[in-house]
């Protein structure tokens, strides 16, 4: 005699949202006046076929190529430009703590 495998309230539950969620995103997804089918299936990574050919189009085109060379140097400027101004700052932030460290030793002269 096997016994009958006893489920509790929140197995039960989850048994519920692993059906319910997708088919309540997909109907959501139709409602707002997309395609709730492909929207799901782009979410759980099974559309496989839109990646690959944006990655040849990118290596197949040398403009584009071009194009984030360009942009990977202006960042690398960015980021020598944001360097130096935090070097700046943080020389202005010591001296401003000297400052207060001068300012409170003058003041506890005074009391």
């Amino acid at each position: 005699m096997a016994r009958r495998m006893r489920l509790t309230g929140f197995t039960r539950f989850l048994i519920v949202m692993v059906f319910l969620v997708p088919i309540a995103y997909i109907g959501a997804s139709y409602y707002n006046g997309q395609d709730g089918l492909a929207n799901f299936k782009k979410l759980i990574g099974l559309d496989k076929s839109e990646t690959p050919a944006s990655s040849r189009e990118t290596a197949a085109n040398p403009k584009g190529i071009a194009k984030l060379e360009e942009r990977i140097t202006q960042l690398n400027e960015r980021i020598t430009e944001l360097e130096l101004k935090n070097g700046e700052l943080e020389s202005k932030l010591e001296s401003k703590d000297q400052e207060i460290v001068e300012l409170k030793s003058r003041l506890m002269k005074c009391k």
